[in-house]
């Protein structure tokens, strides 16, 4: 095998999936390296400290950090600011009540006790980072050590966990059982806002930028900070955009918040940003509201 061409080798690695990739190394100190290229080409995390301390570790690997090429921010976020120990003792008694494979368990006051701790320490910390920038200091150390990155991800819609080929169980999975993680509301603004931010201190600018779902009022800025903020991604070849036109913080109904959005944007926010892309082959828009949302997430089809 050493006598072949290191191309016929990368191939084969191509074709493999990540199991496979992982056995692949284990062959020898020269499959290990070839390996290394397709073990981590897409990174996914959360803006929470355990998923930023993982993804610096990645960044600091000297082979898997040469091959990252796609990074996905998913906007999960746990409710803040937290409930009371009354309530959630007493969200946990209902669970109970309404969930046929819970019944007949009985509370232990000690061990829901300490699971509290656990929650209300971690919706603590997720506070403190974000009120300290924490997770936007660390994307800024972080991304410059990303050399191969082309395409850079927001999610704040999370049907893609079903169907990544990335086996990974989805973050902060025990909130969302028990009722206590959200989309961050504005839909994906501050992910977006962080992401971009970050990048404009990376000198690989991505080619590539996605964003599903966006609540569509972060276009909705003046002409000159839309343009400081993309302004890193000029040479973007791709972008990929769904705008979210829920009311749920604006208590009107679909088509009047649709009419908003379209007069916003009538006005060529997105148009002039478009406009310092020469680049740009690739461009989808569309425009989501709260029913067409909710399917996506739970896998049907809006009519």
């Amino acid at each position: 095998m050493p006598s072949l061409p290191p191309e016929i080798i990368y191939l084969v690695c191509s074709f493999l999936g990540i199991d496979d990739v992982q056995r692949f190394r284990l062959a020898s100190k020269w499959f290990a390296d070839i390996g290394a290229a397709y073990m981590l080409p897409e990174v996914s995390f959360t803006l929470h400290a355990q998923d930023l301390d993982r993804l610096r570790v990645i960044s600091l690997h000297p082979l898997f950090s040469k091959h990252v090429r796609k990074l996905t921010c998913h906007a999960d976020v746990i409710d803040s600011p937290k409930v009371s120990w009354v309530e959630y003792l007493r969200n946990h008694q209902a669970r109970i009540r309404t969930n046929p494979m819970l019944r007949g368990q009985q509370v232990d006051g000690s061990q829901l006790g300490a699971e509290y701790k656990i929650y209300s320490d971690a919706v603590d910390a997720q506070d403190k980072l974000i009120e300290g920038k924490g997770d936007l200091t660390l994307l800024k150390d972080v991304l410059p050590r990303f050399p191969s990155l082309k395409t850079l991800r927001m999610v704040a819609d999370n049907v893609d966990y079903a169907t990544s080929p990335i086996k990974r169980s989805r973050p902060l999975a025990e909130y969302l059982e028990k009722g206590y993680i959200n989309i961050s509301h504005p839909e994906g603004k501050r992910a977006l806002e962080v992401l971009l931010s970050a990048i404009a201190h990376s000198p690989y600018p991505p080619e590539s930028l996605q964003a599903a779902t966006l609540y569509w009022r972060f276009f909705q800025r003046s002409e000159r900070e839309l343009a400081r903020m993309f302004r890193p991604l000029v040479n973007l070849i791709a972008i990929n955009f769904s705008l979210n036109i829920d009311p749920a913080d604006e208590w009107i109904d679909d088509g009047f918040s649709l009419r908003k959005c379209q007069k916003v944007l009538g006005k060529g926010a997105i148009r002039n940003i478009l406009r310092r892309m020469p680049r740009l082959r690739r461009l989808h828009f569309e425009i989501l509201n709260s029913l067409i949302i909710r399917c996506r997430r739970k896998g049907c089809r809006a009519t």
